[in-house]
């Protein structure tokens, strides 16, 4: 297929700003990759996350709980956010510190499947972010459609929910949205140990204790300490509130 000069042009201008934007970050230092800071920033989130813990459970004031458990939400959902750093191998030039610092913030700590998270996120959204049909964090149908040309692909009742009730209801689903995450990741990550193509099995086998260890941490021990329906009733707090 023959493209025309000025076409050519065209796509080649960006191209060239964004490689000269490319060199400058590098001189500046910005692509060094700084595990220190990295790792002293996941220590602030975690004692967020901790301490909002701690006073949601410590105290008998409302008002205290509240604010305990959104305090603690943010610093979770920071845990996410930093190790999603790793989860890019950007946190550290040695692969296992990155690794490691995946499985922590994504099964153990957030509960969800590393093994998912790298599918799902890494190879499946950044090559193609947004795209329909490649992006998977894209497209929420049939539950929720975000584009006109497919909403007037459809007619009746589901035109009606896309025109006037999906945004009403978003709001909503965003709750469910953290036990969905869950679900899926469980899915694959079974359905990969079951596949003989996907080979090697030692990162889902790892990506299965860390899995183990999320439930041990967050419900099982907590049992031996507070009331069963107390700790099943703040763990799907926490995992709404995470979304």
């Amino acid at each position: 297929m023959s493209v025309d000069v000025k076409e050519a042009k065209t796509i080649d201008a960006p191209l060239k700003k964004l490689s000269s934007l490319r060199n400058e970050l590098k001189q500046r230092g910005w692509y060094q990759k700084k595990p220190g800071r990295i790792l002293l920033e996941l220590a602030y989130h975690l004692t967020l996350s901790l301490g909002g813990i701690y006073l949601f459970v410590a105290s008998d004031s409302l008002l205290i709980r509240i604010c305990g458990i959104l305090v603690s939400t943010v610093g979770s959902m920071s845990v996410g956010t930093n190790t999603h750093t790793s989860s890019h191998h950007g946190t550290s030039t040695k692969k296992w510190v990155n690794d490691a610092l995946t499985y922590f913030g994504y099964p153990i700590y957030n509960g969800l499947s590393a093994t998912y998270w790298r599918y799902m996120h890494v190879i499946r959204h950044h090559p193609a972010p947004n795209v329909i049909g490649m992006d998977m964090d894209h497209d929420l149908t049939p539950w929720f459609c975000l584009l006109r040309p497919q909403i007037e692909k459809t007619s009746g009742l589901r035109r009606f929910y896309y025109d006037h009730l999906q945004f009403f209801v978003f709001p909503f689903a965003l709750a469910f949205n953290g036990f969905n995450f869950q679900r899926a990741g469980l899915s694959y990550l079974f359905k990969s140990l079951r596949d003989p193509k996907k080979r090697p099995k030692t990162p889902y086998m790892i990506d299965v204790a860390s899995m183990l260890a999320h439930y041990s941490i967050w419900v099982i021990v907590p049992m031996a300490f507070f009331p069963v329906t107390s700790v099943l009733l703040f763990y799907a707090l926490r995992t709404a509130l995470l979304g």
